[in-house]
């Protein structure tokens, strides 16, 4: 061990001579070349482990991915994996999962298993992998679509500033659904790290992540749909509405599982839509108008 020791911090012009040798063995072992010296009379067995990696490795780093979805725009990848490496990809993976209202009380009830978000985070992604490409940081452009939906006996109604707030359906209807849609432009930051690594039919290395990071979302479109049953007849109710916060901000987490399938976890740190403040002088009363949306998700995604 002390000669190996000694061996890897010599300075790459050192030169050392061994006389009258018995063997010399190049070992590979996908990593790291090492060389052997055995029964050299002044030196009888001595080990060197070079400091360049194996041919294998860099290999193994060039073809290094972490998705098997993935389409890569911009490849800047060292030969050496202890160097940074960066690269711009497309990524087909999205994530589906399923909602609920963390606040709101009563008025911001949806039906979970009915409330859908579709996400598309990775539509252009730029990853900065660092030193041995284990760990990573990711900032991405995206998409992402949630409906909020209750089936109970309340309805969203838009107001005349195009907000809106929960309340009865016509007497005698017969209520089917309300549904609240919002679309957003997603831009995560996130922290990757890869915890395994394996070899696909094509033998290009996948690796298997965990992820962690916010997203900042810009919400640009939101509207209101209600349907119900009344006199015989199905009435629809349709409004666009302009209830958003601009911007909002997620925390999120995933883990690869198997294949390019895991699980993620989405909450809001802040509140996705706008609660307006009124005083009414002839009543002397204030109020708001608006339904609080600060939602969590869970779901699965597909391709890394």
């Amino acid at each position: 061990m002390a000669t190996t020791v000694f061996a890897q911090n010599e300075k790459k012009d050192t030169t050392m001579t061994f006389h009258d040798i018995d063997s010399v063995v190049i070992s590979d072992n996908g990593k790291q070349v090492s060389v052997a010296i055995k029964g050299a009379k002044n030196n009888k067995d001595t080990e060197f482990l070079l400091n360049e990696p194996s041919k294998d490795a860099e290999k193994q780093s060039v073809q290094y991915s972490t998705s098997s979805n993935e389409f890569r725009i911009y490849d800047k990848c060292s030969d050496d994996p202890t160097k940074p490496a960066y690269f711009v990809s497309c990524n087909l993976g999205i994530d589906l999962g399923i909602i609920k209202n963390m606040s709101g009380g009563l008025d911001g009830k949806v039906n979970s298993l009915q409330s859908i978000e579709i996400s598309w985070l990775n539509a252009l992604q730029l990853i900065a992998k660092l030193p041995h490409r284990r760990n990573a940081v990711s900032l991405s452009l995206g998409f992402t679509w949630r409906n909020f939906r209750r089936t109970d006996a309340k309805r969203f109604i838009p107001t005349e500033d195009e907000s809106f707030y929960v309340y009865d359906y016509p007497e005698g209807s017969k209520p089917s659904y309300s549904r609240f849609k919002v679309f957003s432009i997603s831009v995560p930051l996130l922290w990757e790290h890869t915890y395994r690594q394996v070899k696909n039919k094509k033998g290009k290395t996948v690796g298997s992540n965990f992820q962690l990071g916010a997203i900042l979302n810009f919400n640009n479109y939101s509207s209101l749909l209600t349907k119900y049953d009344l006199n015989d007849k199905t009435v629809e109710e349709v409004s666009k509405l302009d209830a958003l916060e601009p911007i909002s901000i997620d925390l999120y987490g995933a883990i690869d599982l198997w294949k390019g399938l895991g699980i993620y976890v989405r909450t809001s740190l802040t509140n996705l839509t706008t609660q307006r403040n009124y005083y009414d002088y002839k009543t002397s009363t204030a109020y708001v108008t608006g339904t609080e949306m600060r939602p969590v998700s869970i779901g699965v995604k597909w391709g890394f």
